[in-house]
């Protein structure tokens, strides 16, 4: 939940303004990734049919996402969408773990491809 701001100060909508210093927010933010949003990708990592990791995978984003009522969606994307390109930190972290999940389902489509399960007129169970 974000941060109510102080007394006599303007309200900001900026998640990265709810914590009201830079610095406070880039630690929090990198903690964040790091935990929280590498949770739901952990299960491409596993043995197992690709396809099924790959269900697992959006069920855990399904449930983080709706699990919490006080939960104001992913701070990664809130923070992608307050700050855009304005903020060159913010994007490198982001970027960075961008391309750590893009590998990991790139990794895992691979694997489904191998198979030769990627057909779309596969019978879904």
């Amino acid at each position: 939940m974000l941060a109510q701001p102080l007394p006599g100060r303007r309200q900001e909508r900026s998640v990265l303004h709810a914590f009201w210093k830079k610095a406070l927010f880039i630690q929090a933010f990198r903690h964040y990734i790091e935990t929280v949003g590498m949770q739901a990708p952990l299960p491409l990592q596993e043995n197992g049919c690709p396809r099924d990791k790959l269900r697992k995978v959006y069920s855990i984003i399904a449930d983080q996402v709706s699990g919490d009522p006080d939960r104001r969606g992913c701070l990664m994307v809130n923070t992608i969408t307050d700050t855009g390109e304005r903020d060159p930190e913010l994007m490198e972290i982001t970027s960075d773990a961008q391309e750590g999940l893009r590998k990991l389902f790139e990794y895992c489509l691979g694997e489904l491809a191998e198979r030769g399960q990627t057909s779309t007129a596969e019978k879904r169970s």
